[in-house]
């Protein structure tokens, strides 16, 4: 017998998961790449966090309606967002 998990039944609506980014190298820029090209279902990115204003441009080119933030804390306390990835270096 296989039970179903009442939080994967087919007749249940998910909300979107609205996801900030801290730091937008390398990896931050993929795993956004990957929420605008629709392969993360039901997920939009709102928020991306950048020390450098270099990378505004292309924050902006890839995200038009994300806010920009220069510090994590900002965008954390903020209430932007549902989750957050941190693409920064470990040290």
């Amino acid at each position: 017998m296989v039970r179903k998990n009442s939080l994967l039944e087919e007749d249940m609506e998910m909300e979107q998961v609205n996801l900030g980014i801290i730091g937008y190298g390398q990896q931050g820029g993929f795993y956004g790449s990957l929420v605008t090209e629709g392969k993360v279902d039901k997920m939009a990115v709102v928020a991306v966090t950048d020390i450098d204003e270099a990378k505004d441009e292309k924050i902006k080119a890839d995200f038009p309606n994300t806010k920009i933030y220069r510090h994590y804390k900002e965008m954390v306390n903020s209430g932007y967002g549902d989750a957050v990835l941190k693409e920064i270096p470990h040290y």
